[in-house]
């Protein structure tokens, strides 16, 4: 008996689930995964977060997004609503329609957890200014 090959799904079959989701998938090099809820707290220590942040970045042309923005990262393998993004100068997206911006400067939020990883980690990622 043979062994079929797996599959993987596309960037663009993600789009797809994603938007016919009642919870928020992310996409990670052809696996695609359910975002997990956050506790209160944890909302809180990001809201804190983003309101000391916006005045700031307000000042030298940057905006801050929460949590609810879809993020591409590392050129079409990662797909991700990071807790918070920060883009400097025109955000750039995907679509017309704005749902997954291309161009963060950084963003934070939990790492995906998959293919075995133990528990989610906590992760930011610097992207270099063009």
């Amino acid at each position: 008996m043979s062994v079929q090959p797996t599959t993987l799904p596309t960037a663009s079959e993600y789009f797809q689930h994603d938007h016919d989701s009642a919870h928020k998938l992310e996409y990670f090099y052809g696996t695609i995964v359910a975002k997990a809820g956050a506790t209160a707290r944890h909302n809180m220590i990001v809201t804190n977060v983003i309101g000391h942040l916006f005045p700031h970045l307000r000042q030298h042309g940057c905006r801050i997004y929460p949590g609810d923005l879809r993020v591409q990262a590392i050129s079409h393998h990662i797909y991700t609503y990071p807790d918070l993004t920060i883009v400097c100068g025109s955000p750039q997206f995907l679509e017309p329609s704005e749902l997954t911006l291309v161009n963060p400067i950084l963003y934070y939020g939990d790492s995906l957890t998959v293919h075995g990883c133990e528990g989610p980690q906590r992760k930011t990622h610097l992207l270099p200014l063009d």
